[in-house]
């Protein structure tokens, strides 16, 4: 068990480090679910905040997306996450906000832009969340096939949906979703 637990912490120090090009140390890894580790560049220092979620690096958050007020939300925002949370305290809102156009999703987190939930121009709720959801599946499906960890929720016009992101490509992510306010 300690073999295989440091085995894991190694492993997170290198993809860390492969992210910020420098190397981290196993308390700088597993710190909290979103570690900023600094990056040396020369004499310039930034910021690699990583996401547990998407297993990479974030690029800069949009500032033209508000972040949502966990205690105060817009009632826009208080009904997007009534839809997603659907009342459970026990499900964490990671990142989230309302982009301008639907088909842009792909540019905030990894779900491919074939998805007919986001082929439209119309504005909608992106909000990541953390927990595990289980949904029916279908009869002779795998046990765990309708257990979802950390989807990300959809609201477009009053409607909701999920999305599987865990094992998604995240490599087109070009802008991140801000972190909500508590």
């Amino acid at each position: 068990m300690k073999v295989l637990s440091l085995a894991l912490i190694a492993a997170l120090v290198l993809e860390i480090g492969a992210c910020t090009s420098q190397t981290a140390t196993p308390s700088q890894a597993i710190a909290s679910p979103s570690v900023a580790i600094p990056a040396t560049v020369g004499a310039a220092s930034s910021q690699c905040p990583w996401s547990d979620i998407y297993r990479r690096c974030l690029p800069a958050v949009d500032p033209s997306i508000a972040p949502i007020s966990l205690k105060q939300p817009s009632p826009e925002a208080a009904a997007a996450l009534e839809r997603c949370l659907a009342g459970r305290s026990d499900i964490e809102v990671v990142t989230g906000g309302r982009i301008a156009r639907a088909r842009d999703a792909w540019e905030y987190v990894p779900v491919p832009s074939s998805q007919r939930e986001i082929e439209s121009d119309e504005p909608t709720w992106l909000i990541q969340l953390r927990g595990e959801f289980t949904f029916p599946a279908s009869s002779g499906a795998a046990p765990s096939a309708g257990i979802w960890q950390d989807p990300l929720c959809l609201v477009r016009r009053g409607e909701s949906g999920y999305i599987a992101v865990s094992d998604a490509d995240s490599s087109s992510i070009t802008r991140a979703l801000p972190p909500p306010t508590p």
